[in-house]
């Protein structure tokens, strides 16, 4: 899946598999086992997960952090009920 990141990324997996095969190596304390190929299916749902994540996120930092009114009510008290009754804040 590309990403905005992805040499980033890239470097940053290709630094944690090093390190994580020379603990393994050195320490035996675990083994590294390769993750299973993730059926197309699956990886379909996964990326629609993701980037609905990611929508919720970004909206939740923007209205959050802004002077909209949207999310005044959690600005001024973060256990301020939600107006539906048995929801949590």
């Amino acid at each position: 899946m590309p990403t905005r990141m992805a040499d980033w990324e890239a470097t940053a997996r290709d630094n944690l598999v090093a390190a994580a095969t020379r603990l393994s190596r050195e320490t035996g304390l675990f083994e590294l086992v390769p993750a299973p190929a993730l059926d197309p299916l699956l990886a379909d749902q996964l990326e629609a997960h993701v980037g609905l994540y990611e929508r919720v996120a970004q909206s939740v930092f923007v209205y959050g952090r802004g002077d909209q009114d949207a999310w005044a009510h959690r600005k001024t008290n973060s256990t301020t009920p939600s107006a539906r009754p048995g929801v949590s804040a």
